[in-house]
């Protein structure tokens, strides 16, 4: 048969070894608080031939998976499975390729060319298993901080979380209150914050004070229980005028708050203002928000009335009416606090209360280092048990006694500077600008100064500034003052202090005479409580007829009003900043500021307590400190532009003081509590400075 070629006449089938297959790209397990995922798989085959890839997606236990209306891309590369809930997590798939020869294919076959290709020599080849998790996820919006205290103090942590995203869906809803006056008494305003802090601890709450009819902000009553962790500001009474309209969006900073988060209002209806009022705020209210992506509940006082509350307890609507999106207590959402790794427990020596919810609090009787940190749990979350930053806790003995002071460097523009701690138990705070003076340099920062844990009782020297040299002459000393007191726990206090330029001191026109030394100023907020007079600039007239700066509590003591724009000229009468004169002017007996001025706080009144500090044109400035400061001090021209200027020949410029120097005399002090000591003169340095040391 073969001799006779009858071969030709017998068909046959070829058998090619094919390629092989491997994946280039596993499907990996997919963890989602979401509804849909998609697994991908990718598999090559090589050598590279005609033939193709085929895929079938397999779910383990069950065998292919089906397309359905929540399931597509079953036999592609790609698996998308929609509308998935709790019950699907643990689910596992896996992609099974395949490999279709091109050899095998309709006739004419012509084995051996290009176009032919065998099967996969390993086909089928199934993928790794890939496992879907579906359940919430833990986030946590604020984590808790380290802390130091004395023993027998309560040190407290605070961790905060939700489930959801951290972009805005759980972070409790901020309130805003509208209102311009407040007849409840003062009794029943703190029991209302009692029971809304009780029951939301870490709910921001702004309270915005309506322009009475006939002009002011006084009329609110505002909460004097701790804590005082409200924002208050001013707002205007615009009755529909655009032009007039206030920034509720920025006064209440919710440009820190990102798309989803929603905000509670409410607004007084009960007839001494109504909704229009200040109904042109509002729509710029609205308009700012739909921008950020925030959303509003809004209520007016006749929520209050529906409840036979009186419609003037601007509080109260917020704690079970306007809630927003906050939750107060997923009963899922499970706090367990950890010291050292522990469940804390109260024992001989040591207190906790909290241990089971977001706000912990313990105080120990021994000293020691401990580490803190809360482990937050949620049934069916992906993230569960969720851990906090772990913190220390310090618990300072007698052997490591503290008196801490925390340190804010500011400028005039709520800029921040530097932050410093000082333990007075182990080094005194001294603050000493540089002599190298220009008018932006570090003589003209407002030092904040506040106790954070405890009151401390301490010795304070101020000095006010010498005068300039000039014409080889020597500027006069500035004043010195040296006087005890007790920082209140949380309490403001700022420093200013002077230097040897205008317009901290006068102005010498003439080279051959120079500039006053700027006199140093002690707040407790904004009320002025200690000033030291700078010494007069030297003169080209004569020695004879120069003043040097007086200490407060020595000489005259000037009568300082409490409210003023600024320093004046009282020869000229002129309620204004002396910039010409020859004469010295006067301070207000409290700080004013540019923007509190617009705002309707008195000069003397605290602005509440807070992380940030205020700039004289509204800007706000927060520092790294996480402890509250009950502050009052209003940045402006509170201290400078009040000494006399000098003559073009033979005159130096006046000291700088609570009553400003004439020309070639120094700055008058001024106190308010009582001095152990103070003298004219005694500082040469051409800088003010201070020293804060433990009593």
């Amino acid at each position: 048969m073969i001799g006779f070629k009858a071969y030709r006449s017998t068909p046959t089938t070829l058998e090619l070894d094919g390629p092989i297959l491997s994946y280039t790209q596993q499907p990996t397990g997919i963890t989602t608080d979401g509804s849909s995922v998609t697994l991908v798989g990718i598999a090559t085959a090589l050598p590279v031939g005609t033939g193709s890839i085929s895929y079938q997606w397999y779910e383990s236990g069950y065998g292919a998976v089906a397309t359905s209306s929540t399931i597509t891309g079953t036999a592609t590369t790609a698996l998308t499975l929609n509308e998935l809930n709790f019950n699907d997590s643990g689910r596992e798939f896996y992609l099974e390729s395949s490999y279709e020869a091109s050899a095998y294919g309709a006739s004419p076959i012509t084995a051996g060319t290009a176009r032919s290709t065998g099967n996969a020599i390993n086909a089928p080849l199934n993928s790794d298993t890939a496992q879907i998790t579906v359940g919430p996820t833990i986030i946590i919006l604020q984590q808790p901080v380290s802390s130091t205290v004395a023993i027998n103090n309560d040190a407290t942590f605070n961790v905060l979380a939700s489930i959801g995203s951290s972009t805005g869906a759980g972070v409790p809803s901020p309130c805003i209150a509208l209102i311009d006056e407040s007849s409840p008494s003062q009794s029943q305003i703190n029991a209302d914050w009692d029971d809304f802090r009780n029951r939301w601890p870490n709910r921001p709450f702004n309270i915005f004070r309506v322009a009475r009819s006939g002009g002011g902000y006084s009329g609110v009553k505002l909460p004097s229980t701790s804590p005082t962790d409200y924002n208050v500001e001013n707002v205007n009474r615009d009755d529909g005028v655009v032009a007039d309209a206030s920034d509720w969006f920025t006064l209440a900073n919710l440009s820190n708050y990102g798309s989803g988060t929603t905000v509670t209002l409410w607004v007084d209806a009960s007839g001494s203002m109504t909704p229009s009022n200040v109904s042109a705020s509002y729509d710029k209210f609205v308009t700012d928000c739909a921008s950020a992506g925030i959303t509003i509940e809004y209520k007016t006082s006749s929520v209050n009335s529906e409840n036979g509350i009186h419609p003037e307890r601007y509080i109260w609507p917020f704690i079970d009416d306007l809630v927003g999106s906050a939750v107060q207590s997923d009963p899922n959402l499970v706090y367990q606090w950890k010291v050292n790794g522990e469940n804390p427990v109260t024992a001989t020596t040591r207190s906790v209360t909290g241990s089971s919810s977001n706000t912990f609090t313990i105080n120990d009787t021994t000293a020691g280092i401990h580490t803190v940190a809360c482990s937050i749990s949620y049934p069916g979350a992906v993230n569960s048990p969720l851990l906090s930053n772990v913190v220390t806790y310090d618990a300072a003995g007698a052997d490591v006694s503290r008196s801490v002071l925390h340190l804010e460097e500011f400028d005039v523009n709520a800029d921040l500077y530097s932050t410093k701690v000082v333990n007075l138990e182990e080094e005194a705070l001294e603050i000493t600008p540089s002599t190298d003076i220009t008018v932006t340099s570090d003589w003209n920062r407002i030092y904040s100064i506040n106790a954070p844990e405890e009151d401390i009782t301490v010795k304070i020297t101020l000095k006010g500034a010498a005068g300039a040299d000039a014409g080889g002459k020597t500027g006069k000393q500035g004043g010195v003052s040296i006087w005890t007191m007790t920082l209140a726990r949380q309490q403001e206090y700022v420093v200013n202090l002077g230097a040897a330029i205008w317009p901290s001191g006068g102005f010498a026109p003439s080279a051959l005479d120079g500039n006053g030394g700027g006199g140093s100023f002690f707040y407790r907020g904004g009320e002025l409580l200690v000033a030291c007079g700078g010494g007069a600039g030297a003169s080209s007239g004569g020695e004879d007829i120069l003043q040097e700066g007086f200490g407060g509590g020595i000489g005259p003591n000037p009568n300082l009003n409490l409210q003023g724009s600024g320093a004046r000229t009282p020869q000229e009468g002129v309620a204004d900043v002396n910039t010409t004169a020859l004469y010295g002017g006067r301070v207000a007996r409290c700080t004013v500021g540019e923007y509190w001025a617009t705002q309707g706080i008195a000069p003397c009144v605290s602005i509440g307590s807070t992380q940030f500090f205020t700039g004289r044109s509204g800007q706000k400035s927060t520092s790294i400190f996480t402890t509250p400061v009950t502050r009052g001090y209003k940045a402006g021209e509170n201290y400078q532009f009040n000494a006399g200027n000098g003559a073009l020949l033979g005159g130096s410029g006046g000291g700088g003081g609570a009553l400003g120097g004439d020309i070639n005399r120094g700055g008058t002090g001024f106190t308010a509590i009582a001095i152990d000591s103070a003298t004219i003169g005694g500082n040469t340095q051409k800088v003010g400075t201070i020293k804060i040391e433990k009593a």
